[in-house]
């Protein structure tokens, strides 16, 4: 229906197709509202109760439910019972997870209609559903501090922008969308917007996938996906680099086929990065990313890129514990050296150039630290002898790394707070990153 429907009208599918699509034909649904409206004579009791209710997370919300009981038989109103529908109430089942058993045919579980009617009314601003092949996987957002205007105003503004259908990716895309949102309706940065992080507004998203079974899809799994907590924002230029970073993400992960089985790996590891905001996890991601970078563009493939240094500086600069890795001279130099064997040459198409592996060898011998730096040290020594590029583009690309550069790089092994894998994760991260304009080919202008 979807899918004809876009092709036989001119007019853009509603925002809210995948809401609609839900509560079509759900009775839960009607009954919910049917027993609102038969509070029409005594709605302002009724709006009382709702408030009562949800105004203390300590409050004694059986002797409110009783009120309410008691109100309506008093002034004869009656309610309809309503199941427990999994759509919106993806932990229930169809009766078989009851805590006694007490009998073999599954059955629906009765939910208290009130709660029924805050969920659907919820929906409407917080939730989104997107098909993956027959399957299907709902978000709903997790507000904390937060006016109802602006959650409304934020969810309306990344929907429209939520495409695709392969599961980890859409994960990813919730995450980067509304983070780029949240920053955007900053506006001018005014007392009302301000936030430090954007998780202190959002928390993040709850999830469930369903799986197709035929007449009735089946939960198979339940989840949290969380904002990064380690974006800051104290100016108008800090929240448009972070934009420029959430974009630049957004571009790459976009760009990484799901369906190849190779990949799955690396899009998790970014999801745990950008949900968890773990580390560890994004480096795992490089490692993996840098493999897969030179593989494709070796492929022609100009439309993968490399994430800029600029975006990598502003990312890494929230961690004070990687300072002082990164102002080290051999860091420097070793990632400068690493970017002149890999990501420089290949964007020139000068494969013989191209020191191929380089990241997955520098990963294995990460494990400790005598491996890793008799790795880096085999790898300087082989650069500075045979891999000293040519000049493109009119720019001095060679440049040897001293013995003084190197000294100054194994000076940070001896610190006990720095691991051979973080050192070797940062420089990848770098060496693999794509300096302003000087590196920029006519391959690459064509896929601009």
């Amino acid at each position: 229906l979807y899918n004809k429907g876009q092709k036989n009208t001119p007019n853009p599918i509603c925002k809210n197709y995948d809401t609609i699509r839900t509560f079509a034909n759900m009775s839960a649904y009607q009954k919910a509202f049917w027993n609102c409206r038969n509070w029409k004579d005594y709605f302002p009791q009724f709006l009382r109760f709702i408030l009562r209710f949800y105004e203390d997370i300590e409050i004694d919300k059986y002797k409110i439910l009783n009120d309410m009981k008691i109100f309506m038989k008093d002034n004869s109103i009656s309610f309809s019972k309503i199941n427990a529908i999994q759509d919106i109430n993806p932990d229930k089942g169809k009766g078989a997870n009851q805590s006694k058993a007490n009998g073999i045919t599954p059955k629906g579980q009765n939910a208290y209609w009130l709660k029924q009617v805050i969920r659907f009314t919820g929906v409407w601003q917080s939730f989104v559903s997107k098909y993956i092949d027959k399957d299907f996987k709902t978000y709903s957002l997790v507000p904390k501090k937060i006016s109802y205007r602006q959650l409304k105003s934020v969810y309306n503004s990344f929907k429209p922008y939520i495409k695709g259908n392969d599961s980890i990716k859409l994960d990813i895309t919730m995450i980067l969308l509304t983070t780029i949102e949240l920053i955007k309706h900053n506006e001018n940065y005014i007392d009302e917007w301000a936030f430090i992080p954007p998780a202190n507004k959002i928390s993040g998203f709850q999830f469930a996938y369903y799986k197709n079974l035929g007449q009735r899809p089946a939960v198979t799994n339940i989840g949290f996906l969380g904002l990064p907590n380690f974006i800051k924002i104290d100016s108008q230029e800090m929240g448009d680099m972070w934009i420029s970073v959430c974009e630049e993400h957004q571009n790459i992960i976009t760009s990484i086929n799901e369906n190849n089985s190779s990949n799955i790996s690396m899009l998790q590891n970014y999801r745990q990065f950008i949900s968890a905001s773990d580390f560890d996890a994004f480096f795992e991601f490089q490692f993996q990313y840098a493999s897969f970078l030179i593989s494709e563009v070796c492929d022609e493939h100009y439309y993968i890129k490399p994430l800029t240094i600029k975006n990598m500086e502003v990312l890494m600069s929230t961690q004070t514990m990687y300072e002082n890795i990164l102002e080290n001279k051999g860091f420097q130099a070793i990632a400068f050296a690493i970017r002149n064997s890999t990501i420089i040459p290949i964007f020139h198409s000068s494969k013989k150039d191209v020191k191929f592996g380089l990241s997955q060898k520098l990963k294995i011998a990460s494990k400790d630290k005598d491996s890793f730096i008799t790795e880096v040290s085999e790898f300087v020594q082989k650069y500075n002898e045979e891999l000293m590029l040519k000049d493109y583009h009119q720019q001095p690309h060679h440049s040897y790394v001293t013995t003084e550069q190197l000294e100054d790089f194994c000076r940070l092994m001896d610190k006990e707070k720095y691991s051979a894998k973080l050192i070797a994760g940062l420089l990848i991260a770098y060496g693999f990153a794509k300096e302003p304009s000087k590196e920029k080919t006519n391959e690459e202008d064509k896929n601009d």
